[in-house]
């Protein structure tokens, strides 16, 4: 995986979910592929944050345009889902996955 990759793939998923769920959508990338210590077949790990609630059928719709993508670009993307208002919580702050985000993470 490039660098080249990863912004095109990430690119290319930003623009399918604001044709899905409108311009409230926040995308984060972290780990690897933010730190820049990716290797060739690092995934690429992507926080989705949507202005909708989340449930089953969101996150269906989230890794199908992504399983698009990953085919198309040659990647593959950890995703994981949440709604903005659950984000912006207080639970959600006290979660080790949300300090590492908010330490990490590259908005896109």
């Amino acid at each position: 995986m490039t660098k080249k990759q990863i912004n095109i793939a990430v690119q290319e998923l930003k623009s399918k979910l604001l044709e899905l769920f409108g311009e409230g959508i926040e995308l984060r990338v972290l780990g690897s592929a933010a730190r820049g210590d990716y290797r060739r077949h690092s995934d690429i790990d992507v926080l989705v944050l949507l202005p909708v609630r989340v449930n089953n059928t969101i996150e269906e719709k989230v890794f199908d345009a992504a399983y698009d993508i990953e085919l198309k670009c040659g990647v593959i993307f950890a995703i994981v889902v949440y709604a903005k208002e659950f984000w912006a919580s207080d639970l959600a702050a006290s979660m080790p996955l949300y300090q590492n985000i908010q330490r990490e993470g590259v908005s896109i």
